[in-house]
C-alpha cells in the first residue's frame, strides 16, 4: 500500500493481515483523510482475503468487518465502503470478490495519491 509521510514524501507499506493496517491508522503511522481512506479500502481487501472461500458464511463475515471498519473511524468512510462493497457486490464467488474489491481499493489508492 502506498501512503504520503507527514513531509509529502510517499512510502510504501506491506502489510499482510487487515488487522495490521487498522492498528497502523489507530498508533497514527499512517494519518490523514486520503491515507486512511486507501488503508481501509486495502484492510478490506485483506479481510476478504483473509476468510475461507469455502465458509458458507463468507459474505456475511466479509460485511459485519467492513461494517466494524466503518465504525471505527466514523461518516468520512461511508463512500469508501460502499465503493468497496459495490465492487464485489455482482462477483460470482470469493475470489472474484477479492479481485474486485483490490481493482477498486487500486483505483481509490491512484485517485488520492498523484
Amino acid at each position: 500500500m502506498a501512503y504520503l509521510d507527514d513531509n509529502g514524501s510517499k512510502k510504501t507499506m506491506r502489510v499482510n493481515r487487515y488487522s495490521d493496517l487498522i492498528q497502523s491508522i489507530n498508533t497514527g503511522l499512517i494519518s490523514g483523510t486520503e491515507n486512511t481512506q486507501n488503508a481501509w479500502a486495502f484492510a478490506m481487501v485483506l479481510a476478504a482475503k483473509s476468510l475461507s472461500p469455502s465458509d458458507h458464511m463468507y459474505y456475511s463475515k466479509l460485511l459485519k468487518i467492513c461494517l466494524n471498519i466503518k465504525l471505527i473511524n466514523g461518516n468520512h468512510l461511508s463512500k469508501i465502503i460502499k465503493r468497496m462493497l459495490f465492487a464485489g457486490d455482482d462477483a460470482d464467488g470469493p475470489d472474484t470478490v477479492v479481485k474486485r474489491m483490490a481493482i477498486e481499493a487500486s483505483k481509490i489508492q491512484t485517485e488520492n495519491i498523484v
